[in-house]
């Protein structure tokens, strides 16, 4: 379970990344497509959205999901 959070953690962690590094070129910032089938999209797409904002308060806190689509694709953007 500690790898699989370590994993997830990661992921969320190149999300920042990747939606800071938009935010330098475009603004705003037009949000990260999270699919199914990663170790952190699995994660919050198979939680409750309260789940998954304790979850991303946790791992991620400058991460918010923006929406979620038919369980399969998840938005996450910065706060």
């Amino acid at each position: 379970m500690n790898k699989e959070l370590n994993a997830i953690e990661e992921e969320l962690g190149q999300i920042v990344v990747n939606l800071r590094l938009e935010g330098l070129y475009d603004e705003p910032v037009s949000g990260y497509l999270l699919n199914a089938g990663s170790p952190a999209g699995d994660f919050l797409l198979e939680s409750t959205p309260s789940e998954r904002e304790f979850i991303l308060h946790k791992l991620a806190p400058s991460l918010m999901v923006e929406d979620v689509y038919e369980g399969n694709h998840i938005i996450l953007n910065l706060k």
